[in-house]
């Protein structure tokens, strides 16, 4: 792991512990020692632009790029527009005439569609991200959605409207829908052409990291990480906790 040109890091459950909502001072102490050893260091987050800028996550570290909305943006160093993949919008107002529920609609900023429930509530706030303002979808550029209940959809996932879209589930059990083009993974490999990098690590904890860390030349599943992440890792960490970024790190000797 110590010829690692560029280590990736998912934000919720890997970074940030979402039992305390904190991100612990070793994480950050190793993502600045990183740095200080010459290697680049970048986020790989579900998050979108609206779930990242005006956070601390965003102010963590010098991040040399930013992987955002599962692949559905690439920013640089700068906070610029790298790539981005976005949602048809008619496939945004089709989903929002079946669906009579809290739609959470991600781009450069979040918007909500319908009343917000409670438990989409919890989980805006379990993630601290504000409540976003209640809209008339008009055709905003979206690079992903949550919604809490696919059975009131008729035919679930398997309804013809997500033929063109993935999902993954959050942390909070809700499916988190993009397009099929994203991809965590698809942008990552993207990216390290653009930078000609040949070998990364990734650390992750979720579903939506399970192909990136398969993928990656070493990746690391932490400790409270899904049985699906940690399948698809090379090496399983403490839990976020404990410290899992750091130990990880300290056990192969990079730092």
């Amino acid at each position: 792991m110590k010829d690692t040109e560029i280590f990736y890091f998912d934000v919720d459950g890997t970074l940030l512990d979402n039992n305390t909502l904190s991100i612990s001072q070793h994480t950050v102490d190793s993502l600045h020692a990183l740095k200080a050893k010459g290697y680049k260091i970048a986020l790989s987050t579900g998050r979108t632009i609206g779930a990242i800028e005006g956070t601390e996550i965003k102010d963590l570290a010098p991040w040399d790029a930013y992987v955002l909305a599962n692949g559905g943006i690439t920013l640089d160093a700068n906070f610029e527009l790298i790539n981005e993949v976005s949602m048809a919008p008619e496939f945004i107002h089709t989903l929002i005439s079946m669906y009579p529920e809290t739609i959470i609609l991600e781009g450069n900023d979040i918007y909500m569609v319908n009343k917000l429930s409670d438990s989409m509530a919890r989980f805006m706030n379990h993630s601290k991200i504000e409540t976003p303002p209640l809209i008339e979808y008009n055709d905003e550029i979206i690079q992903k959605l949550i919604l809490e209940d696919i059975s009131l959809i008729e035919g679930g996932f398997d309804n013809p409207i997500f033929a063109d879209y993935a999902y993954e589930l959050n942390t909070a059990n809700m499916l988190e829908i993009y397009p099929k083009s994203s991809g965590k993974h698809v942008a990552i490999e993207a990216l390290n052409k653009q930078l000609n990098i040949s070998k990364h690590t990734y650390f992750g904890d979720g579903n939506n990291d399970a192909i990136a860390l398969k993928n990656a030349t070493f990746g690391i599943a932490m400790g409270n990480g899904s049985d699906n992440a940690k399948a698809n890792a090379d090496f399983v960490t403490k839990h976020v906790g404990e410290d899992g970024i750091t130990f990880a790190l300290k056990h192969f000797e990079v730092l």
